[in-house]
Parts: structure tokens; sequence; C-alpha cells
């Protein structure tokens, strides 16, 4: 028995001295974000309460975050109407408001708050001009394959939040 409660001494011991990585040290919010991921839902609870789905129930999308601080978002309703003409320059006012209003893009660099567990974006362009230039805030989280982000003050307003699936 003495002998157990020596060895399993030495064995704590042993495990204490590791490196943390060398006992499945967790990754960091940045780390997690690392990667492409696609999306499974947007919605958007509005000020008076109610929720709607921006981009429909079967949103298409994309998101990638590189290991330099990269990233280009790209998202659109999948119910979008082609264009009659078969050319994007000739569409009519009701399809380019429906391409507008149904799309969104955005590309620059982003970087990550572990303590405030917040994902900034430092947004290069836009689809949405009016917030190209400027740094925007997602509340993040993980679980598993699939990653949060709530966005507490979006251009649409209310407060949106959106689920990604890490890309297979």
């Amino acid at each position: 028995m003495w002998h157990n409660l020596r060895l399993s001494g030495f064995m704590a011991l042993g495990l204490a001295l590791l490196p943390g990585a060398a006992i499945g040290q967790q990754k960091t919010l940045r780390e997690q974000l690392i990667g492409t991921w696609t999306i499974v839902s947007v919605q958007n609870t509005r000020p008076d309460g109610s929720v709607i789905q921006l981009f429909g129930p079967t949103p298409r999308g994309i998101a990638v975050f590189d290991a330099h601080g990269n990233t280009v978002i790209v998202l659109m309703r999948s119910d979008r109407p082609k264009f009659v003409a078969n050319n994007r320059d000739l569409g009519t006012p009701e399809e380019n408001r429906a391409t507008v209003q149904g799309t969104h893009a955005y590309c620059g660099t982003y970087s990550v708050n572990e303590v405030g567990k917040t994902l900034i974006f430092h947004v290069l362009g836009n689809t949405f001009p009016n917030q190209e230039g400027i740094d925007t805030i997602r509340l993040i989280s993980f679980e598993g394959d699939q990653f949060r982000w709530t966005t507490p003050a979006p251009s649409v307003g209310g407060r949106s939040e959106a689920v990604w699936e890490r890309a297979k």
C-alpha cells in the first residue's frame, strides 16, 4: 500500500512538471477561431422584440480567419431572385434591391480580446460602405465545431446572432 501511495505521488508530481501543452491545455479563443466557417443561421431581434432571419431560413455564407489576422465574411440569402437580363449591370431596381438587401460581405483584419470574449473586426471593405474604416465588435463563444457571435449593435438595428460551423 505504501508503495502504491509513493508511486501515485511521483506520478502526480510528474504531471505537475509537464508543460501545459503536454496535458491538453485549452486553446485560446483566437486559436479556436482560425480557419474556415460556414453559416448556419443569422437572427436579428428587433427593438420591439420581434425576431427575423436576416438571410432567410437557409442562408449561404463563409467566414475565413487566417493566422495572420486577415478575414473575409460573405453572407447571402439563398432565395435571391436571378436577374432576368443575366447581366449584373442590367438588373432592374427590384433585382438590385433584393441583391443589396440579401447580401453582406466585408473584409479586413481582426483581433480577439480573450478576457472580454470579443472578436473585433477592423473593416477595410464592406458592401455597406458606412462601415468601412471602423471597428465592429462581436461577443463570441465556441461549442464543439460551432461558434456563435452576437452583434450588440448591428447596422440594421436591434441585436443579431450568427451561428457558424467549421467547414469540412
